[in-house]
């Protein structure tokens, strides 16, 4: 994205102007792109954190990972990955009311800021977990790599991409999917608004259906930070699945291999992509990978 591009894009961000909306309207489209995704929600990095200094705001969230804790309660959890973490403000209010707290917990976002911010956050709530940059389409984890798998207002921006996205979180889910999204098969008719005029999903269901996807439970999941937006949890059972890698091994998002993690950073020996990792964050996106076929053998 050019800098006059994102020089736009961060006066909207301090006129309180929607970023995704602006970068719609600039290239014609109905829906929200990756990139536009990722430019809107970078720019924005700390805000959700910032938000929980509200106290009305702190306690919203904390009812709803007290509620959402109940659902992960009830299924088996022994290893539990958050795709679109953000800023780690479900998890670190969820993780800690689970009675029984998982072996492994993980989480991935698209923005590495966001990710920086969700590092500090889950420290600060005591939550041990490793976190990594990703796409919903292009997971870099292996095949049923974590017991349970959820999202919370993850998939919402994502419009037409809604199969390929449930596709990959089923793939890396190896007992059940969690999905905690905006509804608009079951939302008020606000929210059916609220989901028209940001170009939000609107047939999360179908597209679950289309996949042959088991549902096991829908309904609306509250409490919603937004009246508006009103969001229906999902939960679908994987039947088919094989024992996990118990090492939880990060994967190269281009060929889905293993990575090995070498002189600090992750390494791809199928591709030999290269992939970095800042602050102690893994970066795995595909654009991220470096062609560096001779790195492991590179000193000397």
């Amino acid at each position: 994205m050019s800098k006059s591009i994102m020089r736009e894009m961060r006066q909207c961000l301090e006129n309180n102007e929607n970023i995704m909306a602006r970068l719609r309207a600039m290239s014609g489209l109905s829906g929200n792109t990756p990139e536009a995704i990722l430019v809107s929600y970078d720019l924005q990095a700390g805000s959700y954190a910032r938000m929980l200094e509200d106290e009305r705001v702190r306690a919203i969230k904390e009812a709803f990972g007290a509620n959402l804790a109940e659902v992960v309660e009830s299924l088996p959890h022994a290893s539990v990955l958050e795709a679109g973490v953000g800023e780690a403000t479900t998890l670190g209010a969820m993780i800690p009311k689970l009675r029984t707290a998982p072996e492994r917990i993980a989480g991935f976002d698209i923005s590495w800021s966001r990710l920086s911010v969700a590092v500090r956050h889950a420290e600060a709530k005591g939550v041990a977990a490793r976190f990594f940059t990703g796409a919903l389409e292009r997971i870099p984890v292996p095949d049923d790599a974590f017991e349970l798998v959820y999202t919370v207002h993850a998939i919402e921006p994502n419009t037409g991409r809604e199969k390929e996205i449930l596709r990959e979180l089923h793939r890396v889910a190896r007992n059940h999917l969690v999905l905690v999204e905006p509804s608009y098969e079951l939302g008020n008719a606000e929210t059916r608004a609220r989901i028209e005029q940001h170009g939000y999903i609107t047939n999360l269901l179908g597209a679950a259906r289309e996949l042959g996807l088991n549902l096991l439970e829908h309904r609306l999941f509250e409490p919603n930070m937004n009246p508006r937006n009103q969001a229906a949890l999902m939960v679908f059972e994987k039947s088919a699945h094989r024992v996990p890698d118990p090492a939880g091994q990060l994967a190269c998002p281009v060929c889905g291999t293993a990575v090995e993690e070498i002189k600090g950073h992750c390494f791809c020996g199928e591709c030999h992509l290269l992939f970095p990792v800042i602050e102690g964050i893994p970066c795995l996106l595909e654009g991220n990978g470096i062609l560096a076929s001779r790195f492991p053998q590179s000193e000397g």
